[in-house]
């Protein structure tokens, strides 16, 4: 994963972005139109207003691609938090596997209650879940990540599905 060059990608193939430039040049040739027809005198209250909306769409352009940058680096980021957060439950899970092998052995040597052995095995097993889960999270996340280079994505509803954990 490269942001920068990955970033580039999706914006390049990003329809928000193209449907946001092709706006701008709309408004821009309205603004030469509507300057055209007072012959480019600036006092004219009709090339004000042309220009109010050309430099209004101007500003919404930019907003755009800021924005669109935004949710990307946020979505790169998050591929960075899901691997850490799963590679921690697996450092967990490892320590959760030798406490458990430690307990069974105690258990055998009859220093260990029945139920104390039984705990351990639950724990365990949330230690499991909890890499499953994780690595879930984390495949999800690179999948949206990789959609959005590849495809320009829809990253308002890539980023509401990661927040909603769906």
């Amino acid at each position: 994963m490269n942001v920068e060059q990955d970033l580039q990608s999706a914006m390049s193939r990003a329809y928000e972005l193209r449907a946001a430039a092709k706006t701008l040049e709309q408004q821009e040739e309205t603004f030469e139109d509507a300057a055209r027809a007072v012959n480019y005198r600036e006092t004219k209250e009709s090339y004000k207003q042309a220009e109010a909306v050309w430099n209004a769409a101007k500003n919404t352009y930019n907003s755009t691609l800021r924005n669109y940058e935004l949710r990307f680096r946020t979505l790169y980021e998050q591929v960075h938090d899901y691997y850490q957060v799963w590679d921690a439950s697996r450092t967990a899970l490892a320590a959760q596997e030798s406490s458990y092998q430690a307990a069974e052995l105690r258990y055998n040597q009859g220093n260990l209650p029945q139920n104390a052995l039984l705990d351990a095995r639950d724990t365990l097993d949330t230690a499991k879940e909890t890499l499953a889960g994780n690595a879930n999270d984390l495949f999800s996340a690179y999948n949206s990540y990789r959609w959005a280079v590849q495809t320009g994505g829809n990253l308002p509803c890539v980023l509401i599905l990661k927040i909603l954990n769906l």
